[in-house]
């Protein structure tokens, strides 16, 4: 089940394996064998948390052949089920549709494997997938390697007088309707896995080289085409803003420490001036503290304690005024998948531009100036593009960056704070 549940993770993978093989990194096969030898750790930990224990809880033969034989069996049959799931990740477009598809071939699985129904009572229309599933060939690996062990061997029969002796064992593997009454078919569960793994192994190969699943974009209302010519630029709409000069002074930032009540200083006494008309980067190592002088200046901290003076233009910074004059670029996406790039703009315009300023009057202005920020966040060609999500198909990760950009542009902001902008 296991197997299962980590099918997400690996279509995830599929489009940085993509990007990878595009420059040429590495070859398919040698993706895939890494990636099947990095999963050697995790299997180690899944049979030591539950193969051994249950091993042992259950009272299974106490024979060395016994136990590392199902030690191996439990192996071959993890990797048979890592390569079949495999294929269904290489080929299938969306984690819904793997894990829709998976969770049916599980079931199906389960109910041909001989131990919910018995093998000698399976139909005959359906016994052929009875042969063909790993998990049933695992189980009778397994009841083999259990009930032909000498734990039972050598009971002899009290009702017979000459004392007829008969293998517990065996009689055990016939009530349960497996086939076959010898040794031999521990080794053909082997026999049947390991080819298994190397076939569906392949064919996950062959996935990798020459199927390539891309998320669809979705198109609405007209055709886009990317890298034709441009149009004549737009008309140029000077909404008027007021050019801000901010300042802060000793500006300190404290909170409380999550496990006591020791104060934590994340910012001690900071100062510094950002002129108007100018662009001023903040540098420093992971975790220096720069989101957090971002966050303290933007008004943005709900919690914590906060003191020294931030001035604009000379003047208190004031909240209500200052939010409505400044723009916040987050550093993940918050965009709407439904929205097109264009009414994401649009309606960030239509909410923060006020119409009662002489320069923008009515809403044709507002989409004047709309269409304008488009284009010199150059998202003109791909307007009518729904934002979409990663899994499902949309924007790329630059495309989004620049989108979040274009929403705080069109509110013609004072001040814009830009958190990680070259991100991706």
């Amino acid at each position: 089940m296991g197997t299962l549940t980590g099918t997400p993770d690996e279509v995830d993978a599929r489009s940085i394996y993509y990007k990878h093989a595009d420059a040429r990194f590495f070859q398919a096969g040698a993706f895939l064998l890494g990636g099947q030898i990095s999963q050697l750790p995790l299997l180690f930990m899944e049979i030591v948390a539950f193969g051994l224990p249950f091993y042992f809880i259950a009272g299974l033969a106490y024979e060395a052949r016994a136990f590392f034989i199902y030690l191996a069996i439990l192996i071959v049959y993890k990797f048979s089920l890592k390569m079949l799931y495999g294929v269904l990740v290489q080929t299938l477009p969306k984690k819904a549709n793997v894990q829709g598809v998976g969770t049916f071939l599980y079931l199906l699985l389960t109910l041909t494997s001989g131990f919910i129904v018995y093998p000698s009572v399976i139909p005959g229309y359906w016994k052929w997938l009875f042969y063909l599933n790993p998990m049933a060939w695992a189980m009778q690996g397994m009841a083999s390697n259990q009930f032909l062990s000498s734990k039972y061997s050598g009971y002899v029969c009290e009702i017979d007088i000459d004392g007829y002796e008969f293998n517990l064992g065996v009689e055990a593997l016939k009530t349960r309707g497996w086939e076959g009454s010898g040794r031999e078919w521990i080794a053909y569960t082997f026999a049947f896995l390991v080819p298994y793994t190397i076939i569906f192994g392949l064919v996950t190969l062959s996935a990798l080289k020459y199927i390539r699943i891309e998320p669809d974009r979705q198109h609405v209302k007209k055709k886009v085409n990317i890298g034709a010519e441009k149009k004549s630029a737009t008309e140029e709409i000077n909404v008027p803003f007021i050019p801000v000069d901010l300042s802060f002074e000793k500006l300190t930032y404290e909170v409380t420490a999550s496990t006591s009540k020791e104060k934590l200083r994340l910012l001690n006494e900071v100062s510094g001036v950002f002129k108007a008309g100018r662009m001023c980067a903040l540098m420093g190592s992971s975790g220096a503290g720069k989101t957090t002088l971002m966050d303290v200046i933007a008004m943005r901290k709900t919690s914590g304690t906060i003191t020294g003076a931030i001035e604009l233009n000379g003047h208190e910074q004031e909240r209500t005024s200052f939010l409505r004059s400044s723009g916040y670029v987050e550093q993940f996406d918050v965009q709407s998948s439904e929205l097109t790039v264009r009414e994401t703009v649009e309606f960030s315009g239509r909410l923060r531009l006020d119409a009662n300023e002489p320069a923008i009057g009515d809403d044709e202005t507002k989409m004047k100036f709309v269409d304008h920020v488009l284009e010199i966040m150059e998202l003109t060609d791909i307007a009518t593009l729904q934002v979409g999500s990663f899994e499902e198909g949309g924007l790329t990760f630059e495309q989004r960056k620049r989108l979040a950009i274009a929403c705080e542009l069109a509110g013609s902001p004072s001040v814009i704070f830009l958190d990680e902008p070259t991100s991706g």
